[in-house]
């Protein structure tokens, strides 16, 4: 299993146990930020000693944090209103339909909201609001999806792709699922209609991880 993998499969059992990684990490006497480091890249990996111990801050068996099949397990989470943390700092932008399954999302902050303890540490992390039905059931319009943009490109997880307008800076974007990507292109589905295709990443340079979502009002 990849660092990446492991990665994406603590925050998601966080999020299951509604855990922040401090309050998980000092359960079990690790340092307070040993395993928020890690999730937020700032770790490269869980040294061998201390596996039991983050095993333990999951409620899992070391088998279980080290060996469960990971596809399919970085389907953001739906975040909670006790899964979230601090001041309102934690921006919120607003996106408009573009054409081909796109969206325009705009540079100006459409409000804050409080910080998921999945972005806690994440000071560049952010919220986008989602238009069009393209992800629908994964995402549906008016959901927010939580991104991570720390996070390096990595299969079979839910991504933002920006194709940034340096002279107004606003971007157009799409969320699609990355089933795979090499130096050239990236390989994406989506799931209304359902396909599979692929994209020169010339043309979408920037790939933003999402980790989570708001659920939006039905």
């Amino acid at each position: 299993m990849s660092d990446n993998d492991l990665r994406t499969r603590i925050q998601n059992r966080l999020i299951e146990l509604g855990r922040s990684p401090i309050t998980a990490a000092v359960s079990v006497g690790l340092e307070r930020t040993y395993i928020r480091d890690f999730v937020n890249g700032r770790k490269d990996s869980i040294r061998l000693d201390k596996r039991a111990l983050v095993a333990q801050a999951l409620d899992w068996s070391v088998d279980q944090l080290m060996n469960e099949g990971t596809r399919g397990a970085s389907r953001p989470s739906t975040v909670t209103g006790d899964l979230l943390v601090g001041a309102r700092d934690f921006p919120i932008y607003a996106a408009a339909q573009g054409g081909n399954g796109h969206m325009i999302v705009h540079t100006d902050v459409m409000e804050y909201a409080k910080r998921p303890v999945v972005l806690e540490g994440v000071p560049e992390s952010y919220g986008i609001l989602i238009v069009g039905d393209s992800m629908v059931p994964a995402y549906r319009p008016g959901d927010m999806a939580l991104i991570h943009p720390r996070r390096p490109p990595e299969r079979d997880t839910d991504v933002v792709l920006y194709d940034q307008d340096h002279r107004t800076g606003e971007a157009k974007s799409m969320i699609k699922r990355l089933v795979g990507f090499n130096d050239r292109s990236w390989k994406l589905e989506q799931y209304n209609p359902a396909k599979t295709f692929s994209e020169h990443r010339a043309d979408w340079p920037i790939c933003h991880q999402v980790v989570g979502m708001y659920k939006g009002r039905r």
